[in-house]
């Protein structure tokens, strides 16, 4: 199914490759692909690749926050959580 919307969507992303595991790791936080039909198991799918692949490579996986995020204070964070709910 992931090959499927990688070929529908033009993405041509190796296996293994940083594009393809950067990909897998922002699945979640797609507006668009959320809307796919298949989502939960492409979702289900690259949260076990990167399971796997972190417990074979650790050092693949250094702790990074968006820009986003280190732009704000903490305070700012908090509002914004308790907004959500």
């Amino acid at each position: 199914m992931l090959d499927q919307y990688l070929k529908k969507h033009n993405l041509h992303y190796k296996v293994g490759s940083k594009k393809y595991i950067h990909f897998l790791a922002e699945i979640g936080e797609s507006k668009e692909m959320q809307k796919e039909p298949d989502f939960s198991i492409i979702d289900a799918y690259g949260s076990v690749y990167l399971t796997e692949l972190q417990q074979h490579e650790p050092l693949l996986f250094r702790f990074r926050l968006k820009r986003a995020i280190l732009d704000k204070t903490i305070k700012e964070i908090r509002i914004e959580n308790d907004k959500k709910g």
